[in-house]
């Protein structure tokens, strides 16, 4: 995957730091958030939170969709972006929620944004001009406010108003409903058979097109308006990630071949290596490692104290769990004295409680008890198999993850709770991500600083860490 050191400081470090304290936004909702690529693949799903990038669009050097900071293939849903460059929604892709971005808004045809778009555009070094992209049939039910241009192919809904410093132009049958009015610093241009339902206010030529049949019109006024009258966009600041505690492995390696159980005792190991079809059971209390692999068909077993206390485990290296062929990793709770209870997120992405012993406990509750802080890479690997009940199978998880590099859930994954990392996210099709009512990266509200000019010294008890480059980045 693409790097990139930036300047961007990802995590408080042990230092005398220069920092801006004023008027702050607490960010509390991203599910994903990271400071790299975001990459959601096709039928996937995100559920609870929004999903965020702080890649500055001045580095997104390659052209493509796949190069976009957050990019959804077809079919996808998620409930918000945000990000510092630009935003890809696929085919028949759903964003039940705001797009707030630096750079363009990119839909492909079918696709739907159930709120408001902000194409702030223009604040990178090679900045993104702030373009919003209807495809084909797209529907936009919110207001879109747009730096740039804004460009919709044929039958494009709007259910709101449309706000540009650029142009406006519609193809064929474009709608722009619900007493929707439309703003335009530049000119207008609409297709034949586009209906705006308010007024129209432009700033040098307004084209109404008598190709094809009806001609379009206005149902309110049109007037010609000398600029500047359109408020910029909402931008989207960048968000401190979250800092990653760096392990203290000790010296002993476990490693088992197929078909064996680890009950880990709470400590400090080197490495853990587990082959196929072994169970791997862990407890409240913090673990350090240098690195975790298992390989498929395995299962991890979570087991809380009475107090439910965290599981807390610090991996040096990379964790990989499962191969790139097949896995199908299963997670297994218990509470106390309680029952074990096997990790199941419905079809539908719903989130199922804890009910052993009467907790009827969320499984949310219990995936903010189990965090993983990674000082490489985070792997999860799946596919699509079915069982002999004819059931899908793939790759579970319960916790948030904290990853100085990249983060890869393959296709097929299931995951409840949250995942940030330092670098890029990957989400490959068919998976599925609940993290409703999770915190924030550092369990808690994430405070986004605005300027001041404040010094102060942060002090951690442990070491953060930042993302570096490849050939440097083991910490352990």
């Amino acid at each position: 995957m693409v790097r990139h050191m930036r300047g961007l400081v990802s995590g408080f470090i042990l230092s005398l730091l220069c920092v801006t304290i004023g008027r702050a936004e607490v960010i509390s909702d991203f599910v994903i958030l990271t400071d790299g690529h975001v990459h959601i693949g096709t039928d996937a799903m995100v559920l609870g939170g929004l999903v965020g990038s702080n890649l500055d669009s001045s580095l997104a050097t390659n052209p493509g969709p796949n190069y976009e900071s957050i990019d959804l293939l077809s079919g996808s849903m998620t409930l918000g972006l945000r990000g510092l460059a630009s935003v890809h929604v696929g085919t028949n892709a759903l964003v039940n929620g705001n797009i707030t971005v630096n750079g363009n808004v990119t839909t492909v045809s079918g696709a739907t944004i159930n709120g408001v778009v902000n194409a702030r555009g223009g604040l990178g070094v090679d900045p993104a001009d702030g373009d919003v992209q209807g495809g084909t049939n797209a529907t936009f039910n919110g207001d879109i406010h747009a730096h740039g241009d804004v460009n919709f192919n044929s039958g494009v809904t709007v259910n709101g108003s449309v706000f540009t410093k650029g142009d406006f132009t519609t193809g064929q049958n474009g709608l722009i409903q619900n007493l929707g009015n439309v703003d335009a610093e530049k000119k207008v241009d609409l297709g034949a058979g586009t209906t705006v339902a308010g007024n129209v206010r432009y700033g040098t030529t307004l084209t109404l097109r008598p190709t094809g049949s009806p001609t379009a019109q206005i149902l309110g006024t049109a007037v010609q308006t000398a600029p500047s009258f359109v408020a910029e966009p909402q931008a989207f600041a960048a968000v401190p990630l979250m800092s990653v505690t760096a392990a203290t492995p000790g010296v002993t390696s476990i490693v088992k071949t197929a078909n064996m159980s680890t009950d880990l005792a709470v400590g400090d190991y080197k490495d853990i290596d587990l082959g196929n079809n072994n169970t791997l059971t862990l407890h409240s209390g913090t673990y350090n490692l240098h690195s975790l692999t298992m390989n498929s068909s395995s299962e991890i077993h979570l087991e809380f104290n009475a107090a439910m206390d965290p599981i807390h485990v610090l991996i040096g290296q990379d964790v990989v769990l499962g191969t790139a062929s097949v896995n199908d990793l299963t997670i297994v709770v218990k509470v106390g004295s309680g029952p074990e209870q096997e990790v199941k997120m419905l079809d539908d992405g719903s989130v199922p409680n804890y009910d052993p012993g009467g907790l009827n406990m969320s499984m949310i509750s219990l995936a903010q008890k189990v965090i993983f802080e990674v000082g490489r890479d985070f792997t999860l690997h799946a596919n699509h198999t079915r069982n002999a009940n004819n059931q899908d199978v793939g790759a579970n998880w319960l916790g948030i993850v904290k990853a100085v590099d990249d983060i890869h859930l393959g296709e097929w994954t299931r995951t409840i709770g949250a995942m940030y990392a330092n670098d890029d996210f990957e989400m490959l099709a068919n998976s599925k991500l609940n993290g409703q009512g999770i915190l924030g990266p550092d369990q808690g509200p994430v405070i986004v600083p605005e300027p001041s000019t404040i010094s102060l010294i942060v002090g951690l008890a442990g070491l953060a860490l930042t993302r570096r480059p490849r050939n440097s980045r083991g910490v352990a």
